[in-house]
C-alpha cells in the first residue's frame, strides 16, 4: 500500500527532525502558543477584563471605539508616567492602571489556575493531565543519546507550565539558581552538569540522564526581586509556587510587554539568559527549534538572524503557515501603522500579494525546484545536495557482512523466477498477492531491452520483493510503532538506544529510497528510460548508441544491487533486534527498554504491536529468498 503524499510529507519530516534532534547543540525556542491550550493568554488586544479599568486611557490615547493591544497601550501609559514625572505631576493614575495590566497579567500565566482553552476541552489527555502534552515533548527532548550535549530550552513564557512537566517527569533541570530552601539566581550555574559516582572503584563516574537546561528568558512568575546578600548577589530569588503566593509587581522579575523591553535585555538576570542563548544557537552544527513563537521580540530575532549567517545554522519553524488567519493579521498591523487606514481595495491587494507569497512556497520552492535550482546555479545536471548520513557501526558490520554474501552469490534470483521452490516461497511472503511494480525497473522494460541484446535488468524480482515487502510489512504500522518506540522509549543502555535509533530512522528511509530510484527512471532522470528505449531505437543506424545503452544498463544494475544489499541488511539486523524485544515485550520488567511493555500495549500502538507479532514469520521468508 503506497502511502499518501501528506502521509509521506509527514513521515519524511518526523524523521529529519529526529536526524537534528541528534546534532551536537540543539535548542528550543518555545513562545506563548504553547501555552495556549492551558488558557494562558497570547496577548495582542486589550484583554475585555481589564478594558473597564483602562477605558479612561483608552479613549485619551487612541480615541473612541479603539481596542489597542496590551502593548501599545503598555507603551503609552509608560511614556505618559515618564512625562508626567518630568513634570512633577501625579503618576497614581496611571499606576494604579499599570498594576491592574501586571496583576491580569500574572493570574491569567498561572497555568495551575487557568481553565483549559475551549478549542481542547473535549481533549481527555488534558483532562488527566494538563500538562501532557509538555511532557511528551520534554520526554522527546531527553531521548538524545547520553553522550551528546545537553539540551537547550529557551521559553519567553512566565508561566509555569515547562516547570511543573519538568516536576512530574522527576528531570533535573539547570535553571541558573542555586539551593534548596533559598534558591538564589547564580548564573555559573549554567556551566554545571550532573554526575554520579560509577561502581568501579577506579573513581569513574557516570552522566546523569534526564538532565535538561532550562532558559526563562523573559522571566518567571516564581522571580522576585529581594535584597541582595553575600549569597544571593543579584537579589534574585525563585520562589515557590504553593497557590498562596501574593505577586508584588514591583518585585516581580518580569519583562512585560512593552516597547522598552529590549532594554530589560542588558540587566541582569536578562544578559545572561540571552548571553546564553546566542551562545548556544551559534555553536557549530547547531538547529534551534521555534515552537508558538511569533518572532514579534526585536531582541530574540536579532540573534537569530546573527545564527542564520552561519552556515551550519539549521532553524526549524513549527506550524509556520500563510492562511487566512495571518492575512488577517497583515491587514490589522496595515490598518494600525496607518493615519488614514486602508480602503478596501488596499486591503484587498495586500491579501493577493499574501497569497501569492503562499502559493511561491507551497507550490514553487518545493524540494525539486529548489534542487534544480541549486543544478542551474552550478551549471552542474547531475549535482545532488549532501545529506548527512546516520549509520551506527552496528549497521556497518552487517552491511560488511550482507555485501561479501551477494559478491559471492551471483546466481541468486533469475530474472524471470525460473525456479519454482522461489515462485512458492514468494506467493507463501505475500499471500499470492499481486505485487506492485518497481516504476521503470521492470520485467516488461528489461524484456524489451534483452530482445535486442543489449542486455537486462539483473535484479527486477528482488528489488520488486524488497519494494512490496517494505510497503506490506513495515510501513504505515511498524514504522510508526518504532518511531514511538526511539521517542518515548526509556532505554537502559545509551549506546542501545543510539544504535536501535539509527537503525529505525534507515529503515524508515527505505521506501523513499525506492521511490527516488523509481522517480530516476521518468523523464530527464539520470536513468530516463524514454532516453534509453531511444538509444535502442537509434543503434540500428548508429551501433555506437547500442555501447551507450549497454554501459546505461550495466550501470543501473549496479545501482539497484547496490541498493537492495544496503537496505536488506537494515531489515537483516532490525529483524534480530525485534526478535528480542518481541519476547520483550510480554515480560514484567523489560531488560533493553523500561516501559517498552507499556508502550506495544498501549491502545495507539496494540494494533500496531499484535500486526508486527502476527507476521514477524514473515520477516524470516523474506530475508530467506534474498539470500537465494
Amino acid at each position: 500500500m503506497v502511502m499518501s503524499e501528506n502521509k509521506k510529507n509527514s513521515q519524511e519530516m518526523r524523521l529529519k527532525i529526529k536526524k537534528y534532534l541528534e546534532l551536537d547543540n540543539v535548542s528550543v525556542l518555545a513562545g506563548a502558543g504553547t501555552s495556549f491550550h492551558l488558557g494562558a493568554p497570547i496577548i495582542r488586544e486589550v484583554p475585555e477584563g481589564l478594558k473597564p479599568k483602562c477605558k479612561e486611557f483608552i479613549t485619551n490615547y487612541f480615541g473612541e471605539n479603539v481596542n489597542p493591544s496590551y502593548e501599545d497601550l503598555f507603551n503609552c501609559l509608560q511614556a505618559d508616567k515618564f512625562l508626567k514625572e518630568k513634570r512633577r505631576v501625579s503618576i497614581d493614575d496611571i499606576n494604579l492602571v499599570m498594576v491592574e495590566m501586571q496583576k491580569w497579567l500574572f493570574e491569567n500565566c498561572d497555568t495551575q489556575k487557568t481553565s483549559i482553552h475551549s478549542l481542547y476541552k473535549e481533549d481527555s489527555q488534558l483532562s488527566n493531565n494538563r500538562y501532557h502534552y509538555h511532557e511528551v515533548f520534554i520526554k522527546k527532548l531527553l531521548q538524545r543519546p547520553n553522550n551528546l550535549k545537553r539540551a537547550n530550552l529557551f521559553t519567553t513564557n512566565y508561566d509555569m507550565a515547562f516547570d511543573y512537566a519538568l516536576d512530574n517527569l522527576g528531570v533535573h533541570y539547570i535553571n541558573g539558581f542555586m539551593g534548596v530552601h533559598n534558591r538564589c539566581f547564580r548564573p555559573e550555574v549554567y556551566d554545571y552538569d550532573i554526575y554520579y559516582p560509577g561502581q568501579s572503584v577506579s573513581g569513574k563516574v557516570h552522566r546523569a540522564e534526564k538532565v535538561l537546561r532550562y532558559y526563562k528568558m523573559h522571566g518567571s512568575l516564581s522571580w522576585v526581586a529581594t535584597k541582595s546578600s553575600p549569597s544571593n548577589v543579584y537579589g534574585i530569588q525563585e520562589i515557590t509556587m504553593d497557590g498562596t503566593f501574593e505577586p508584588q509587581t514591583d518585585k516581580q522579575i518580569m519583562i512585560y510587554p512593552c516597547v522598552s523591553k529590549k532594554t530589560f535585555t542588558l540587566d541582569l538576570p536578562y544578559s545572561e539568559l540571552f548571553r546564553q542563548f546566542a551562545q548556544a544557537i551559534t555553536q557549530p552544527q547547531s538547529v534551534l527549534f521555534c515552537i508558538g513563537y511569533s518572532f514579534f521580540d526585536e531582541h530574540i530575532n536579532d540573534i537569530i538572524y546573527q545564527a542564520l549567517s552561519i552556515p551550519s545554522f539549521t532553524l526549524v519553524i513549527a506550524n509556520f503557515k500563510i492562511n487566512a488567519s495571518l492575512g488577517r493579521a497583515i491587514i490589522a498591523l496595515a490598518i494600525s501603522k496607518s493615519k488614514d487606514g486602508l480602503s478596501e481595495k488596499e486591503q484587498n491587494n495586500l491579501l493577493v500579494h499574501v497569497r501569492k507569497i503562499s502559493t511561491i512556497l507551497t507550490r514553487f520552492l518545493s524540494e525539486t525546484n529548489l534542487k534544480n535550482l541549486l543544478r542551474l546555479i552550478k551549471n552542474d545536471p547531475l549535482f545532488e545536495p549532501k545529506a548527512s548520513e546516520n549509520q551506527s557501526n552496528i549497521i556497518m558490520k552487517y552491511a560488511e557482512q550482507l555485501k561479501k554474501t551477494f559478491e559471492n552469490d551471483t546466481q541468486r534470483i533469475d530474472v524471470e523466477v525460473q525456479d519454482e521452490h522461489i515462485r512458492k516461497e514468494i506467493a507463501l511472503l505475500f499471500d499470492d498477492e499481486e505485487l506492485q511494480e518497481v516504476g521503470g525497473y521492470n520485467q516488461y522494460n528489461s524484456n524489451v531491452f534483452f530482445r535486442s541484446g543489449a542486455g537486462s535488468f539483473l535484479w527486477v524480482t528482488p528489488m520488486q520483493i524488497l519494494k512490496n515487502f517494505v510497503a506490506k510489512y513495515f510501513t504505515n504500522s511498524v514504522d510508526h510503532l518504532l518511531n514511538d518506540l526511539v521517542v518515548e522509549g526509556f532505554f537502559n543502555n545509551p549506546q542501545y538506544k543510539t544504535d536501535f535509533s539509527s537503525l529505525v530512522f534507515s529503515c524508515c528511509e527505505t521506501e523513499k529510497i525506492i521511490a527516488e530510484f523509481e522517480e530516476s527512471f521518468e523523464r530527464n532522470g539520470k536513468n530516463d528510460i524514454s532516453l534509453m528505449t531511444g538509444y535502442l531505437h537509434d543503434s540500428h543506424s548508429d551501433p555506437n548508441f547500442m555501447k551507450t545503452l549497454t554501459q546505461m544498463l550495466s550501470s543501473v544494475n549496479l545501482e539497484a544491487k547496490n541498493l537492495i544489499q544496503r537496505e536488506t541488511n537494515k531489515f537483516v539486523q532490525l529483524k534480530k533486534d525485534l526478535a528480542e524485544l518481541i519476547p520483550d515485550a510480554r515480560k514484567t520488567s523489560p531488560e533493553h527498554i523500561e516501559n517498552l511493555r507499556i508502550l506495544f500495549t498501549s491502545p495507539r500502538n496494540r494494533d500496531k504491536f499484535e500486526f508486527l507479532e502476527t507476521n514477524f514469520s514473515k520477516w524470516n521468508n523474506f530475508l530467506d529468498i534474498m539470500k537465494m
